[in-house]
């Protein structure tokens, strides 16, 4: 089964249910910190306290936490340790708080879980990273280091990244295409078509045969990037806002293409179960869960792989 479908199949469905479930039978199962630095045995609570830390060192990792982040962070305590208030949360947070617990205890807790576990808790700590709908740069370098100190596959969080960050499926985002062909973010299809073709046509290579080499070799490259920046707005569904390329979960057991979406459509989120009602179509492509964060729009064929 592929990387997605096993995210996919183990937290669908139930709100991030299965997320403690499964952090709990892991933990149950003699999930020892510590035992090779103290050689002794942590209790189960320390235990539990060490897998919500990772939420918290998550949430921190640009010095700051967002509104978001904690709501996320509440929901990870109450998965790990079940139903406790707000104010033990707190308590929860400034105790990891005043332990020694960075990066490398962080990296230590992943690389101890089975390999059945830690695609649900890579989902817990991106859904926290990307709870403010983006991942800054402090984030991101922190989260190359959970990855190299682990000894994870980065393949592995690649692709989970996806259920959050549309960056993933093109190597050049919308932005940067539309900047290539001298246009603003507004730019509809006939504008970018235009403005391809007359862009196109001043650096053909047949209106430039009088001139130095040196200049056809700049023309050239700029035809190339002008070649790549209009098949990528064309052919890429994320940056065309074509939504024929997408699905959505419309129950917890069917989807819907994304080209007959419409406003106010009630999806069910494809990794935490949770109903969202969708935006206009113009907007659909940035919606997120309201509980996870993830895309609320995924690629058809990531959604047939899974």
């Amino acid at each position: 089964m592929a990387w997605e479908g096993k995210v996919i199949g183990a937290v669908a469905g139930c709100a991030f249910g299965p997320v403690g479930a499964a952090l709990g039978a892991w933990i149950g199962h003699g999930y020892d910190l510590d035992c090779q630095a103290h050689k002794e045995q942590e209790d189960e609570y320390y235990s539990r306290l060490n897998v919500f830390a990772c939420g918290v060192c998550a949430a921190y990792a640009n010095g700051e936490v967002h509104p978001n982040e904690r709501k996320r962070l509440n929901i990870l305590a109450r998965e790990v340790f079940g139903a406790i208030s707000d104010s033990q949360i707190d308590n929860l947070i400034q105790e990891v708080l005043r332990r020694p617990f960075g990066i490398d205890d962080c990296a230590r807790v992943f690389a101890s879980m089975t390999r059945e576990v830690q695609p649900i808790m890579a989902i817990e700590i991106l859904s926290i990273l990307y709870a403010d709908h983006e991942r800054d740069g402090w984030e991101s370098r922190w989260l190359d280091q959970l990855i190299q100190l682990s000894g994870s596959d980065p393949y592995d969080w690649n692709e989970a990244a996806r259920f959050f960050d549309r960056g993933t499926e093109s190597g050049n985002t919308r932005a940067e295409c539309l900047n290539a062909l001298g246009l603003s973010s507004e730019a509809d299809a006939d504008a970018i078509k235009t403005a391809y073709r007359y862009q196109a046509r001043e650096y053909h290579p047949d209106k430039l045969a009088n001139v130095p080499e040196a200049v056809k070799k700049l023309a050239e490259d700029k035809l190339r990037t002008l070649n790549l920046a209009y098949e990528s707005l064309t052919k890429n569904p994320a940056l065309t806002h074509d939504l024929a390329g997408y699905a959505v979960q419309v129950s917890p057991t069917s989807t819907q293409g994304g080209e007959s979406l419409r406003k106010g459509v009630v999806t069910f989120c494809f990794l935490c179960g949770q109903k969202n009602r969708l935006p206009t179509p113009e907007l659909m492509l940035k919606a997120r869960c309201g509980v996870c964060y993830a895309l609320l729009l995924l690629p058809k064929q990531m959604v047939a792989r899974g």
